[in-house]
């Protein structure tokens, strides 16, 4: 095999890397001398460096391989709160200790023998972990997305759909927002899962939790200005007065929104996972869910035009959701920006003119009067019958 009778030293082997490393060149069939220094002192470590360098040299003569890791990850904090005496930890475990690594062991390399240095705890089973949270909160939003489905079905009636009883507008908004913008959240929760992992189970669930609960604020401002408007403009909203040209200035306004400097300030926290959560930190419980809370208001004001598009369009309809959480997928996670927003700005200018202009063209758009738009109003009546 490639490693056999091959001699290796591994520093940081209690580590998660470390450990796969000693493991793997013991399989290969290497002669592994582990060293780990338990987080000790610097002193300890030189001593214990100096030790297995003994035991290399006597038992083998040399060595062929050395991995020097280290692996001290140090609190998570801004950097005007960060300790001093936790950051001069970290620079001594991933830095000095590396070099005492190389002070000690180098002279032991065999002519063709070779020496890694590493510095990380981002080791395989914590990436699989992250990638295990991004999946299941693509299947929360799946979820998400078939009990909306099942909850609207036969409801939209196009622009200026009536939002049925409060309560269960709120349940179905907040699933929506689920369904809508956890995709886009999922590299966000997982890289705080990671940072919290020694913290608590519970972190990213309150993080979530705080997330969901200003985009259920955010649906009940919705619910109060969309009722204030229809109690106040009455029947110059209906489609055939002037519903139709409101429906297509808040889709147009939505499109310039996307190009204004609030947007792009938005949208730049909504894309950096880690400058949101390095600038945004707080500790313990609380913290999660005032972390939630804060990185779903800088989305709120990433995504609020677009949202005010979905009710433009139809807030009931399936399709437009589809729509409008694919365009904010599309902003946040494709690398590139600029394309991305201008992109995103152009359809939902196509969409105004076409509203405007030819609505009964627009493909997935329920014109209000229709029959089916006649058909999910009776719904919604037959509903809104059924509540308490």
């Amino acid at each position: 095999m490639r490693f056999t009778d091959k001699v290796a030293i591994i520093t940081g082997a209690g580590s998660d890397i470390g450990t796969a490393v000693v493991r793997g060149l013991e399989a290969g069939g290497a002669h592994v001398l582990a060293v780990d220094a338990d987080h000790g002192s610097l002193s300890e470590l030189a001593a214990r460096l100096d030790d297995v360098a003994a035991q290399a040299r006597e038992r083998f003569g040399g060595i062929d391989l050395f991995f020097n890791h280290a692996d001290v990850e140090g609190p998570v904090h801004p950097v005007a709160e960060y300790p001093e005496a936790a950051f001069d930890e970290v620079l001594d475990a991933n830095l000095k200790a590396v070099f005492l690594g190389l002070k000690h062991v180098l002279p032991l390399v065999r002519d063709g023998g070779a020496v890694v240095n590493t510095a990380s705890d981002l080791a395989v089973p914590e990436e699989l972990s992250r990638r295990r949270l991004r999946t299941r909160l693509l299947l929360l939003a799946g979820l998400a997305w078939w009990s909306t489905a099942d909850r609207m079905a036969g409801m939209d009636a196009g622009p200026g759909t009536a939002l049925g009883a409060l309560g269960w507008f709120l349940g179905v908004w907040v699933v929506m927002m689920a369904a809508m913008m956890f995709p886009s959240l999922a590299p966000t929760v997982a890289l705080y899962t990671t940072m919290t992992r020694s913290r608590g189970a519970d972190r990213p669930l309150l993080f979530a939790g705080g997330y969901l609960v200003v985009w259920g604020a955010a649906g009940l401002a919705a619910y109060a200005l969309f009722e204030l408007g229809r109690n106040v403009f009455g029947d110059a909203l209906a489609w055939h007065s002037g519903g139709r040209w409101f429906a297509a200035g808040v889709i147009a306004f939505a499109a310039i929104y996307e190009l204004t400097p609030l947007k792009n300030l938005c949208l730049t926290k909504c894309r950096s996972p880690v400058g949101f959560l390095l600038g945004s930190w707080r500790d313990g419980r609380r913290g999660a869910v005032e972390m939630g809370s804060k990185h779903a208001a800088w989305c709120l004001g990433c995504c609020w035009a677009l949202m005010a598009a979905l009710f433009a369009l139809g807030v009931m309809s399936l399709t437009w959701m589809a729509v409008v959480a694919a365009l904010i997928a599309f902003e946040k996670t494709v690398p590139w920006r600029r394309a991305a927003t201008w992109g995103t700005a152009a359809i939902l200018l196509v969409l105004a003119v076409a509203v405007a202009a030819a609505p009964h063209k627009v493909p997935g758009l329920v014109v209000p009067g229709s029959p089916t738009a006649m058909h999910a109003m009776d719904s919604m009546q037959s509903m809104n019958s059924m509540q308490p």
